[in-house]
């Protein structure tokens, strides 16, 4: 699904009071660097990067980086004047519209300094924007990521069992296994074969695309907005605060409901509005998707 104007790694950003650190210690970026290096363990996909099969003949093999430097995955930097909240937004935008480097792991965090401007947030407050791609997670193993980064308290208790099984080093496999694993998949699935056509010959498959509406087949249509345009590689941020216990307060008031329905039901009230401001509301629903992890129990 990933294009060069549509990106899909997620960026999650985080905002510490340093006010909290104990007496007498000073938060330094070497400190969070050596914080991140002491919870490596904790998910081997930190250490991975993937491996493309000559003409995409397959899917990518996660291996060992045999090159791996924590400290390009750690950076550092600091608002530029006047560091209030405009700034900050602009900053995050740029960073969440960069790619990730797909030769190595599909993770990285930004240490940002220099929030003194921005209402509400305490002095000396500094934010860790992280961004992580959804190939190397699902949202429950992108919650133990951020899980295992975090402490329960300023003693740095951690917020998980840190006792985790190394896993098995993945090597990089020989050009024979590749080839014999890609021909054993694609002849086991049609749909596998179609898979390889479009990632190895994306303008063939676009052309049969074509070919097939020219019949007359139709597909679903959805409500015509001004979200239905193609993106480009410019990004927005911003953000907006919600007491946890006012979420809560709606979530027990409808059985069954979840803080995720309460969120997903406020963001689609919010774009319903929007769109009703502009006079662009549709009669019918919009359409949207979420990626779902559809792995079975136990697979790997």
């Amino acid at each position: 699904m990933e294009s060069g104007n549509n990106l899909t790694h997620v960026t999650s950003v985080s905002v510490y009071d340093p006010s909290t650190v104990p007496r007498g210690k000073v938060v330094r970026f070497k400190d969070i660097i050596a914080h991140v290096d002491q919870r490596l363990h904790m998910s081997p996909l930190l250490k991975r990067r993937l491996v493309r099969v000559p003409l995409e003949l397959d899917f990518p093999y996660w291996v060992e980086d045999e090159h791996f430097d924590l400290e390009y995955h750690l950076r550092h930097g600091r608002l530029p004047e006047p560091g209030d909240w405009r700034q900050f937004c602009i900053h995050m935008a740029r960073y969440h519209s960069r790619p990730l480097d797909m030769n190595r792991p599909l993770w990285e965090m930004y240490v940002v300094e220099g929030l003194d401007h921005i209402e509400g947030l305490p002095e000396g407050a500094y934010a860790i924007a992280t961004k992580i791609h959804h190939a190397a997670v699902d949202g429950a193993s992108m919650m133990r990521f951020f899980g295992a980064m975090a402490d329960r308290d300023n003693r740095g208790t951690p917020a998980l069992d840190l006792e985790v099984a190394e896993a098995k080093p993945s090597q990089q496999p020989g050009l024979f296994d590749i080839v014999r694993r890609a021909a054993a998949n694609n002849l086991r699935s049609p749909v596998g074969i179609a898979d390889t056509v479009m990632r190895a010959a994306p303008n063939l498959y676009g052309a049969l695309d074509k070919a097939l509406k020219s019949r007359g087949e139709e597909r679903p249509g959805v409500p015509d907005t001004r979200f239905n345009a193609s993106i480009s590689p410019h990004k927005m941020f911003d953000a907006t605060v919600f007491p946890l216990d006012d979420l809560k307060t709606v979530r027990k008031a409808v059985p069954g409901c979840t803080i995720n329905d309460v969120v997903l039901a406020i963001c689609a009230g919010a774009l319903r509005k929007y769109l009703r401001h502009h006079g662009e509301l549709p009669r019918d629903p919009l359409v949207a998707w979420a990626p779902i992890n559809a792995r079975t129990r136990g697979a790997s």
